[in-house]
C-alpha cells in the first residue's frame, strides 16, 4: 500500500508541474508583453495599468480615429478610456471638437506618463468653428495618449515619471502577430 500510494503522489506533483509547466510556456514564454507601438492597429482594446488600478482603453491608431477621439459621445465609465498610440514621439495636439463632458489627457512617453491635462472642458457649444477650439499639448514628446474620465488621473494619483502598464486584451491573439 505504501508503494502505491508513493507511485500516486509521484504521478499527482509530476503530472501538477507538467500542467503548470504547460501554462506556463502558453501564457509566459509564448506571450511577450507587446510594447506600445507595437500593439496592432486592429487590437480594439487594452489594458492600462495604473498604480494598481485597470483602465479598460479603447486603441485608435488611424487618423480618422484619432481625429474623432471620444467626439459625439455622450460619456464615458469611470474604468474606461482612449488609448491613442503614435508611429514615433511628437508634439500631437488634441483638441475637444464634438465633446460632451470633461476629460483627462495622460501623456505618455515609452509607457511613461510625462504630463497630465486635467479637467479638460468642452467646448460651450457645439457651433464653436474648429479654428477657434484650443489645442492641447503634451509638456514633453510623447508616443501615446491616455484620455480618461476626468479627474481619473487625479484618483488614480497619476504624475509626470509613472510607468504605466499597457497591453493588449488579447495578448496571444494573431491579431497581434
Amino acid at each position: 500500500m505504501r508503494v502505491e500510494m508513493k507511485k500516486f503522489l509521484l504521478i499527482t506533483v509530476l503530472s501538477a508541474i507538467a500542467a503548470f509547466g504547460m501554462l506556463y510556456w502558453w501564457f509566459g514564454i509564448s506571450y511577450v508583453a507587446p510594447s506600445i507601438s507595437t500593439i496592432d492597429a486592429h487590437a480594439r482594446q487594452a489594458i492600462v495599468g495604473a498604480h494598481d488600478q485597470t483602465i479598460l482603453a479603447e486603441v485608435v491608431k488611424t487618423e480618422a480615429e484619432q481625429a474623432r477621439g471620444l467626439g459625439e459621445r455622450t460619456s464615458i465609465g469611470v474604468n474606461e478610456g482612449m488609448l491613442f498610440l503614435f508611429p514615433k514621439p511628437g508634439n500631437y495636439g488634441f483638441w475637444m471638437k464634438d465633446m460632451y463632458f470633461p476629460i483627462d489627457i495622460v501623456w505618455i512617453a515609452s509607457s511613461t506618463v510625462v504630463g497630465v491635462s486635467a479637467d479638460v472642458p468642452p467646448p460651450l457649444s457645439m457651433n464653436v468653428p474648429d479654428n477657434s477650439l484650443p489645442v492641447y499639448y503634451p509638456p514633453a514628446l510623447a508616443d501615446a495618449v491616455l484620455e480618461l474620465h476626468a479627474d481619473r488621473a487625479a484618483i488614480l494619483s497619476l504624475k509626470a515619471g509613472d510607468i504605466l502598464s499597457i497591453k493588449p486584451l488579447l495578448p496571444n491573439s494573431k491579431i497581434l502577430q
